[in-house]
């Protein structure tokens, strides 16, 4: 179960796989009713794979918040992770440091926070 591998509260997707064998589609139009949110693909033909990836999307989207810091030169690795775990908005070096403006997730979030930008 996902309560045993521990991920129970993490989002999902519920995801409706090989609707191409579908020769009636009603049953899967309730089921996702049922399941608001859910996607229905057919990994063979590609059918519903936008909207998988739009929901993909979306979900990370959720995930991610606006953080503003000064990096200390010193802690600069920690820029390299907002490119790699978010997306960055701007970067200015600067002789106190290096200004991120990047929206990340919460985890990445509280470590950019240890250095706020004065006022």
């Amino acid at each position: 179960t996902l309560a045993g591998l521990g991920v129970a509260d993490k989002p999902g997707i519920v995801v409706f796989n090989k609707i191409d064998r579908m020769p009636e589609r009603a049953w899967l139009e309730g089921m996702l009713e049922d399941y608001p949110g859910s996607v229905a693909i057919s990994a063979k033909t590609g059918e519903g794979l936008d909207r998988l990836l739009d929901a993909i999307l979306n979900q990370v989207r959720g995930l991610l918040g606006r953080v503003r810091a000064l990096v200390p030169y010193s802690e600069s690795a920690l820029v390299q992770e907002c490119y790699d775990y978010g997306r960055v908005l701007a970067v200015e070096y600067r002789e106190d440091g290096i200004l991120v403006e990047a929206e990340v997730v919460r985890e990445m979030r509280a470590r950019l926070e240890r250095y706020p930008v004065p006022a």
